[in-house]
């Protein structure tokens, strides 16, 4: 959604293509690994039904909270760091990694995240993956998939994506 509502406004793809592929493939460490994690006891103990009252409020809550972050982060992106194109894109893919790993990480348990640790294959996925991202680099004679130039925007995302999300809004059932 909020790459469509960007290409509206900017005279440039937010994203490249290449980008986009690598965020997805980047994305499914973690999730494979989820299988291994482990599972709060209290979710265990009984069956339960799926509220799918709550799902909704869910994913309008978290849906709607991401876009306002991919938004501010264009705002910070453009009108405080006044962003090239390629660090433009940096910043979000760096933004769309950060807060893709930090909420998986946030809604694997309904405790607040500091009290349920993940397992230890989705702790070295997650590390692996957020590692990984900032370590793309330009391979002679081609093209970038990820400019690496803009490490103040990056030291930015990793402190301020992790503030954010830790008082995002959290649905109750």
């Amino acid at each position: 959604f909020s790459m469509a509502v960007a290409s509206l406004f900017l005279p440039f793809l937010p994203l490249l293509p290449a980008q986009i592929l690598l965020i997805n493939l980047l994305a499914d460490f973690p999730a494979m690994a989820l299988s291994t994690d482990r599972v709060d006891p209290e979710l265990i103990a009984r069956p339960r039904r799926w509220n799918m009252g709550f799902v909704c409020r869910f994913m309008l809550v978290f849906g709607l909270s991401g876009s306002f972050f991919d938004f501010l982060t264009f705002g910070i992106l453009l009108k405080v760091y006044h962003a090239s194109i390629d660090q433009f894109r940096t910043g979000w893919f760096i933004e769309s990694v950060a807060t893709g790993l930090a909420i998986m990480l946030l809604v694997r348990t309904q405790r607040p995240f500091f009290q349920s640790r993940p397992g230890k294959y989705l702790t070295l996925a997650a590390l692996i993956t957020a590692s990984g991202q900032s370590s793309v680099k330009r391979r002679k004679n081609q093209r970038a998939v990820v400019q690496t130039r803009i490490h103040p925007i990056h030291r930015f995302f990793v402190c301020h994506e992790c503030s954010l999300l830790s008082k995002c809004p959290v649905v109750k059932s």
